[in-house]
């Protein structure tokens, strides 16, 4: 799951949390999540909780990422990146959000599981590279 994602469970958390079909699904994310959630300011050490508290209640599984990006990933939570078909989804992302969006991306495909975002460019990327992509966003022009 992308990290926007969880902006949009949280807001949903009541409705979310009370689904029976919850424990259908198998929730997987990675340690760039854990990161982005511990960039949040002390400001909002309530958002932060919250996050925090959402990924236990919907049991994520930690993953390793696809892949290996220097400065981004963790070692012991990153395999070396090995499928040549979907080197150019990182070449053509050239910031670090769009590393870490590959990343997700390409653990995604690795591991057989559809990536959740919020994310239109992203869906249109995982799209064009045959990446299951889930999205709640209605509007893509």
């Amino acid at each position: 799951m992308d990290s926007n994602i969880f902006d949009k469970i949280l807001n949903e958390k009541s409705t979310v949390i009370r689904n029976p079909n919850l424990v259908l699904i198998k929730f997987q994310i990675t340690h760039i999540q854990y990161d982005e959630i511990s960039d949040i300011p002390d400001e909002k050490l309530d958002l932060k909780i919250d996050l925090l508290e959402l990924i236990e209640i919907l049991k994520c599984e930690v993953v390793e990422t696809e892949g290996f990006v220097q400065g981004i990933s963790k070692l012991g939570l990153a395999r070396l990146f090995s499928n040549e078909d979907l080197q150019e989804f990182f070449e053509i992302s050239g910031n670090e959000k769009g590393l870490k969006d590959g990343l997700l991306a390409v653990t995604s495909k690795a591991n057989g599981s559809i990536l959740v975002t919020e994310d239109v460019e992203l869906r249109k990327r995982c799209l064009r590279h045959e990446i299951s992509v889930w999205t709640v966003y209605r509007d893509w022009e």
